[in-house]
């Protein structure tokens, strides 16, 4: 599978997003940009694109408690802390692709949003626990393609749009 070209409107989402106003209180540590240096997967840019989606959705501010909070309220199970940032990237992915994207509540969509989360997980932390499912095997077997060659916010785009499509994700207009 070969990483999907990115549209004009998909690269300039992530040039207008401004957090520059929103003070971050407790979870300051997750929301920094000198997350930089974990892998070559450009992690503040897929964060910043989920957390710019759950505050329209939530049309509030959202920090890590209000993602804990949804997890929670949505079945999942979010537990997290600045020792543990890789769970946090977890948490924010899962309420991130359980509320943002197209779809009924269903068990394997439960299973691929988790599924999601834990790939990228694994690409930014190399966290890796196994595969939850032959998807998930399959979104892993990509990035063990393609880890060597992400190297710029653009690669990282791409990486990440072609695990949506893998996942068979639609984010709401």
């Amino acid at each position: 599978m070969n990483l999907r070209e990115l549209t004009k409107r998909q690269l300039d989402e992530v040039l207008i997003i401004d957090f520059s106003n929103i003070e971050d209180s407790d979870d300051s540590w997750f929301w920094k940009n000198d997350l930089l240096n974990l892998s070559s997967v450009h992690f503040p840019t897929i964060r910043d694109i989920m957390r710019k989606d759950l505050i329209l959705s939530q049309n509030k501010t959202v920090g890590l408690e209000e993602v804990k909070l949804i997890g929670l309220a949505e079945g999942f199970r979010p537990q997290f802390n600045a020792e543990t940032p890789e769970m946090a990237l977890i948490a924010l992915v899962e309420v991130w692709a359980w509320t943002i994207m197209e779809g009924k509540p269903s068990k394997k969509r439960r299973l691929n949003c988790s599924s999601l989360a834990w790939t990228l997980a694994r690409a930014v932390y190399g966290f890796y626990g196994g595969n939850l499912d032959k998807t998930h095997a399959q979104a892993n077997i990509l990035f063990e393609a393609y880890e060597d060659k992400i190297s710029s916010q653009e690669d990282t785009l791409r990486f990440f749009y072609t695990l949506l499509d893998l996942f068979g994700f639609k984010r709401l207009k």
